[in-house]
């Protein structure tokens, strides 16, 4: 007979489980009646779970189902047996670290008795047939305490991240793969990029080279003309003086002349277009040179065409030489008759421009703001793309044989560049050609400036003033030297800029520096005047040079002023004379004694 189990007690009956069912009617089931299988609920967690002995071996007393589907195992092959022996450290990966922390995790929750939540760790798991499979954990150990509330146990609970761990990975080596594929990608550019310049920077010498050999060529073909020009003249002088017939030497040394003009008007284009020109900038109002410019103009062109002038009121001052802007717009204006043999019409028109930053990107050393626009326009012939693209070339010219040099263009350029301007052509075949020279303004302060007001001459004095010649090349000096007497002036004659130095200091009166450019000896005639100023500051100082380069890039000071070479006894001789009566008008008669 059995004998029925005693009714459980109050206490019993709060902790009973269970609910009412046609056997018990309302009253509760008890544990005793339905007994709880922890263990079997353990394993049917759905979560990864392994209790271990809290003894330094961690024998592995239950495991649940989801750990053992994690873990590759059967319960019958980890229950029993040491944690570490069933989960070793994958011995093909060195840097293998899993055990290692997963012991320290498990000590420290028996020393502390404190739940311990490690960091993301790798720990493979071992493969039925022995091979590791790559995992990643997120473990936490929780200490479970026995009855006399030692720890006993530790619960130790894994959430599987391998999954989002590859994948993150996986991304990250793709990112990785695409930066070396771009990289590999950039680099090939860079070497395309090189490849590229390197050719480019061929072709630009090999086009350097092309247009060296023009502009040589040309230089060549117009400079043997000149010589044997010259050198035929100077033959059929000896010739005639041996023979007698000196009455006839005249009409060659007048060709003789000539030549030399056209030689110095060809190196004038050649330093115009190479922008190393010794330039004398003085403020210009536009309109006032182009209006009185109007009858030459019109002059030049011929009655077939007519000349129109817009002139802006008002229009802004610039900073420019006015010989050579002169010069720059009569060459236009003969251009223009050429391309309009059947007449047609000539438009010289002004207006304010504003040039911002994106407007000059393509011309170096010119800075935006404000520009005055001088156009010149017809409705000529034009110029097709080609010629369009090399009308600024030295010696190039569309012009049959015979009729242009091909450098009135190039001198333009150099010049209108040199002044800090800036050149836009537009051409179209039978539609005409509209060149714009663009001046930066030049800030004044007077009101108006009259390019044609003429200084009155002060009267020449009859007194013997005296010139310091400073010349390195001996022919030049001499004959420079001779003709300067022959006017009567007395002449000191040095070779470098030391010597010239010398003499002013020694105190020999000076009225007038005549003075090379370039010089030997270590300074130049630029210097040479600076430092002669510094002592005596109202002397007057005259520059003869054949080429500047930038030593003469700056406006000259009040007293200063230029000419270049090859220039005629006449041109010289005005040029002092213009000087020296401006530099007795401004010392009241007196001289440059007071310097």
């Amino acid at each position: 007979m059995t004998q029925r189990p005693p009714r459980p007690s109050r206490a019993a009956e709060g902790c009973a489980s269970g609910t009412p069912n046609d056997d018990t009617g309302s009253r509760p089931v008890t544990q005793a009646e339905h007994p709880i299988d922890f263990l079997r609920l353990f394993e049917a967690l759905p979560f990864i779970y392994v209790v271990v002995t809290a003894d330094p071996n961690h024998v592995m007393v239950a495991v649940s189902e989801e750990r053992c589907r994690a873990t590759m195992t059967r319960r019958e092959d980890v229950i029993g047996k040491r944690l570490f022996d069933v989960f070793p450290d994958n011995p093909a990966d060195s840097s293998s670290s899993g055990t290692g922390n997963l012991r320290a995790s498990l000590a420290r929750v028996v020393g502390t008795g404190a739940v311990h939540r490690m960091t993301l760790q790798r720990y493979d798991i071992r493969r039925p047939d022995g091979t590791f499979e790559e995992r990643w954990w997120q473990p936490l150990n929780t200490p479970v305490p026995g009855l006399h509330g030692a720890i006993s146990y530790i619960l130790h609970t894994v959430e599987d991240v391998t999954a989002s761990v590859l994948e993150r990975q996986d991304a990250a080596n793709a990112l990785h793969a695409e930066r070396e594929r771009r990289h590999a990608i950039s680099e090939i550019m860079d070497e395309r990029t090189a490849e590229l310049h390197k050719a480019e920077e061929a072709l630009r010498q090999s086009q350097k080279m092309e247009a060296v050999g023009q502009l040589t060529g040309g230089i060549a073909h117009d400079f043997n003309n000149m010589l044997q020009a010259i050198g035929s003249s100077l033959e059929m002088m000896q010739r005639r003086v041996e023979q007698g017939r000196a009455e006839e030497v005249a009409r060659f040394v007048d060709g003789a002349r000539a030549t030399v003009a056209r030689a110095a008007a060809l190196t004038n284009r050649l330093l115009a277009f190479a922008r190393r020109q010794a330039l004398q900038p003085k403020p210009v109002v536009a309109n006032t040179l182009i209006r009185g410019m109007e009858e030459l103009l019109r002059q030049t062109v011929g009655p077939a065409v007519t000349v129109e002038l817009q002139m802006y009121d008002g229009v802004w001052p610039v900073l420019c030489d006015p010989n050579q802007l002169e010069s720059v717009l009569l060459n236009l204006a003969i251009n223009a008759r050429d391309a309009m043999p059947d007449g047609g019409r000539l438009t010289v028109s002004t207006r304010h421009v504003r040039l911002p930053d994106a407007g000059i990107a393509d011309q170096e050393g010119v800075a935006p703001g404000d520009f005055v626009e001088i156009a010149v326009a017809d409705t000529g012939t034009g110029m097709d793309p080609t010629a369009r693209a090399r009308a600024f070339e030295p010696f190039f010219t569309t012009k049959p044989f015979g009729r242009g040099t091909g450098l009135g263009l190039s001198q333009l350029y150099g010049f209108v560049r040199q002044s800090g301007g800036v050149v836009q052509l537009d051409s179209t075949p039978n539609q005409g050609t509209t060149l714009r020279v663009l001046l930066p303004r030049q800030e004044c302060k007077h009101s108006a400036i009259d390019a044609s007001a003429q200084v009155a001459e002060p009267p020449r004095v009859t007194v013997v003033e005296t010139v310091l010649l400073v010349e390195d090349e001996d022919e030049v000096r001499a004959v420079v030297a001779e003709h300067l007497r022959d006017l009567g002036y007395a002449v000191l004659e040095v070779a470098d800029g030391p010597a010239a130095l010398r003499v002013l200091r020694s105190g020999r009166h000076v009225d007038l520096l005549v003075t090379d450019v370039g010089l030997p000896g270590g300074m130049n005639g630029r210097q040479v005047a600076d430092a002669a100023r510094e002592r005596w500051p109202s002397l007057p100082a005259l520059f003869i040079t054949g080429y500047a380069g930038s030593v003469l890039r700056d406006q000259l000071a009040e007293g200063m002023d230029v000419i270049g070479k090859p220039f005629s006894f006449d041109a010289i001789s005005d040029k002092i004379g213009a000087m020296l009566d401006a530099a007795r008008a401004n010392h009241a008669g007196d001289g440059l004694k007071g310097r």
